[in-house]
């Protein structure tokens, strides 16, 4: 009989402590978090420094100070050390600021020298503390880079190739430096699906930019045909493929060229230029593991939210018909690593009754920048 007593307590105890954990671990578990990885962040935080990310812009582990950034839906989009003055940021607008932030954290939380090791090693990152790579007390390394950071704020981001390096020297002239590559997964802590799904969300809840009227310098154009003038802008990877203008003069004024008789410049303004805010856009916006989602959206707002978020946009014809007009634009964010490339066609008649026509596009977005290959240049070439 007291053995049967002894076998219930103990299942009940470990039933109890099962349920404890269970609801201890939901209720803990931040759920709106940008990414896993942010949200990785968020759980050891609250489990070693007892932080609840969730409820908090800011906190404090072994003095070091901790920033934490919503959006309006108070979704975590960034959590990381403290290190980077909001004037410097604004001024001076990097990728790279967020990154080291959330990096040397994400590090700092991984504690082992091993697992720090390995992780940097999966992510192509490089770490120097006064001008050599460590393989030992890496936590206590990061903690000194930390602290040095925040007391001097002389620092260096650069740019060069795919790859960026931030620099800096303390009092005691002992240089910090990291490595890292222009990846749009490892910046933003993201992966394909999460970055595809954040895109779809902020674009259409984006408000739009203001319109900027078009001013042009006469001697920055050239004429190319019977009233169109060309104002040359950059290309990439081919010379179809560039931000070229178009104009026309009436009236002694330049103004933007939209004429069906010369439809496929007049097509290609609507992505180099402002588009007509009558402009839909069908948009087959294809994700990873060959899903999609089908939606309409004014084209200037899809551009100009690629805009806004660091994006160049390049395009190119490929065929220009009585009935249909084919091209391609590239929206190159060669600070994150990334673009997104929109194959379109479209009646010309849109040029003259926009609200009539809509814009036929396939959106594929971050594509790493170096694995660019579309067929678009493989006709073209």
């Amino acid at each position: 009989m007291n053995n049967i007593y002894t076998i219930k307590n103990t299942v009940s105890l470990i039933l109890s402590l099962l349920l404890y954990g269970s609801i201890h671990a939901q209720e803990y578990s931040p759920q709106q978090c940008i990414g896993e990885k942010v949200k990785s962040i968020a759980e050891i935080l609250y489990t070693d420094y007892q932080i609840d990310c969730e409820n908090s812009t800011e906190a404090e582990i072994d003095k070091m100070a901790i920033i934490i950034r919503k959006n309006a839906s108070k979704k975590i989009l960034h959590i990381g050390f403290k290190l980077f003055p909001n004037k410097t940021i604004d001024k001076h607008p990097s990728p790279a600021y967020n990154f080291i932030e959330y990096y040397l954290l994400n590090l700092y939380l991984l504690k082992e020298d091993s697992i720090i090791l390995r992780q940097m090693n999966e992510d192509k990152v490089q770490i120097l503390f006064g001008n050599k790579t460590r393989k030992q007390h890496l936590r206590k390394q990061l903690a000194e880079a930390v602290s040095a950071l925040n007391r001097n704020s002389s620092f260096t981001i650069d740019m060069t190739g795919n790859n960026y390096t931030m620099a800096y020297a303390d009092d005691e002239n002992k240089v910090f430096k990291i490595h890292f590559p222009a990846n749009h997964q490892l910046l933003s802590g993201m992966n394909k699906k999460e970055s595809e799904q954040f895109f779809y969300t902020s674009l259409t809840s984006f408000p739009g930019a203001p319109c900027i009227e078009d001013t042009v310098d006469a001697r920055t154009l050239e004429k190319i045909g019977e009233n169109c003038y060309l104002q040359k802008g950059e290309t990439y990877q081919i010379e179809a493929m560039n931000t070229n203008r178009y104009y026309t003069l009436q009236n002694g004024n330049y103004l933007q060229l939209a004429d069906t008789l010369q439809a496929g410049r007049s097509v290609q303004n609507l992505f180099t230029m402002q588009a007509d805010n009558r402009i839909e856009a069908n948009v087959t916006l294809r994700l990873y593991g060959q899903k999609k989602i089908d939606f309409s959206i004014p084209l200037h707002k899809l551009l100009e939210f690629c805009r806004a978020n660091g994006c160049k946009v390049f395009a190119g014809i490929e065929s220009a018909g009585a009935s249909s007009i084919k091209g391609t634009a590239i929206l190159l964010n060669q600070a994150q690593g990334y673009s997104h490339t929109m194959s379109f066609e479209v009646d010309p008649r849109i040029l003259n009754r926009p609200e009539a026509y809509k814009i036929k596009t396939d959106l594929y977005t971050f594509a790493p920048v170096h694995n660019i290959e579309s067929i678009f240049f493989e006709n073209q070439r």
